[in-house]
């Protein structure tokens, strides 16, 4: 177990310095991810036909994620990350 923390420690720290800019990567990477797996998922694992116009979709909701998690203070590091008063604002 110890080789595997001794992997992941560079990769860890740079994550901990960072602390606004981590989650936000995180959280745009899992909306892309998501919206390239349903547009495949729903025009019958087609990949081909996914184009630009999944490119335009994901950079909209990027930008959606981006203002509403600023607005709400996720970003800002307003909170300890998972913490009761993080999900209360995302609850709001």
């Amino acid at each position: 177990m110890s080789n595997l923390a001794n992997v992941l420690r560079p990769t860890l720290d740079w994550a901990y310095r960072r602390p606004r800019v981590f989650p936000l990567g995180i959280d745009l990477a899992a909306w892309l991810a998501g919206l390239a797996i349903g547009a495949i998922l729903k025009l019958v694992l087609s990949v081909g036909s996914v184009g630009f116009e999944l490119f335009v979709l994901g950079v909209g909701a990027m930008i959606l994620q981006t203002g509403f998690g600023w607005f709400a203070g996720v970003y800002r590091h307003r909170w300890r990350v998972s913490s009761f008063d993080e999900i209360s604002a995302l609850s709001v």
